[in-house]
């Protein structure tokens, strides 16, 4: 079966909805400190990453908080096993960018072997390259304040009455007492990143357009 550019561009952008939610996730969870994965995060940190300072333990930490929480992450986000997996291979590209060079496939390859408990993600270790992951950072930094802003709409939350989509140059307005974004929205984002034939931004939108 021929898998085409199209096709590999739609299974990379498809999880990115959920990102923003499962670092929120990450985040909250405590280290176990008999998790069997915990010299493993730090042995691959050490032999792998060499060149990356690891600033207070952040590589080391969530990589430990991943391995021994894996399915409470993806039963709070409502989620799946490659949605995380997507997430994962992104957060590497994302936490060793000052690192001066690195393989983003070759460092997936030995992190899923070095990682037991996450060695479902091996199908889907898809690297990334620099133009790829900088479209995902982009979609990252719209998801985020529209996940806070339908969560915030569905309890009346004042705080967010009025506030932007984005953080780039043309930013989006949008309200919380309408409760949905506009359309417009929806065909700027999925028309930026040549996406429109179908919802990158929000799977139950299901307007289609063609370009």
């Amino acid at each position: 079966m021929i898998i085409t550019n199209l096709q590999k561009l739609k299974v990379i952008f498809t999880y990115v909805n959920k990102f923003p939610e499962f670092n929120t996730i990450i985040s909250g969870k405590e280290i176990n400190s008999r998790g069997s994965d915990n010299g493993k995060c730090k042995s691959f940190k050490d032999v792998e990453l060499i060149a990356y300072s690891d600033p207070n333990n952040s590589f080391t930490d969530t990589c430990k908080k991943i391995a021994e929480h894996h399915q409470e992450i993806i039963n709070k986000a409502k989620s799946s096993q490659i949605a995380l997996c997507k997430y994962i291979n992104y957060w590497i590209y994302d936490t060793l960018q000052s690192m001066p060079e690195f393989s983003h496939n070759k460092l997936l390859n030995k992190f899923y072997e070095k990682i037991e408990k996450l060695d479902f993600c091996k199908p889907y270790r898809n690297s990334i390259d620099k133009r790829t992951y900088d479209e995902l950072k982009e979609l990252y930094n719209v998801y985020e304040p529209y996940i806070k802003f339908k969560k915030a709409s569905s309890k009346n939350d004042s705080k967010y009455l009025k506030t932007s989509l984005g953080k780039s140059g043309n930013e989006t307005p949008f309200y919380v007492n309408c409760k949905l974004l506009k359309v417009s929205v929806y065909d700027e984002l999925i028309s930026k990143f040549k996406l429109r034939n179908y919802s990158v931004i929000d799977p139950t939108y299901s307007k289609q357009k063609k370009p």
